[in-house]
């Protein structure tokens, strides 16, 4: 008798003690803030698709996209220079940088891929998106029509 008239209160005193204990943990190891971003800019020579950029409190990972040169599918030059940027704070900081020298076709390119450790903000802790001012790519390359280096801004975020 005793366990037929308790038996549900005993129930919800069970469900409530095991939510506590896997939702406490949870809001305590999610309380990081991670950012996943998928960019993507273009200028008047160039078009940047699917540029990865993962900032997380212990580490940043950015890259793994696309670098096209519009109107072409090819393009022959001796030096090609590419590099992302992001303004943290008003601060320029590179946080990925590609170069290639020699005879390329620089057409269709991929921007490759760069892990390493956080950046951190005037506050000395880890960076958020909220300190990110802006990304952007600077394209350097040569440009054997005009016979010199030309450079272009492609603005991914901001």
């Amino acid at each position: 008798m005793f366990g037929k008239k308790y038996s549900p209160v005993f129930i919800c005193l069970a469900f409530i003690l095991l939510a506590a204990v896997v939702i406490f943990p949870l809001k305590e190891t999610t309380g990081k803030d991670n950012y996943y971003l998928t960019l993507m800019g273009d200028s008047s020579t160039w078009e940047i698709h699917n540029y990865q950029l993962k900032i997380m409190p212990e580490r940043l990972i950015a890259g793994d996209g696309e670098l096209h040169m519009k109107d072409t599918d090819e393009f022959q030059s001796e030096f090609f220079s590419f590099d992302v940027y992001a303004v943290i704070n008003n601060e320029d900081r590179k946080i990925q940088g590609k170069s290639v020298s020699g005879h390329v076709n620089m057409a269709d390119m991929t921007t490759g891929r760069v892990e390493g450790g956080t950046y951190f903000n005037n506050k000395g802790q880890p960076i958020t998106l909220e300190d990110v001012n802006e990304i952007y790519a600077v394209v350097e390359w040569y440009d054997p029509s005009k016979e010199k280096q030309v450079s272009e801004k492609i603005v991914l975020y901001g």
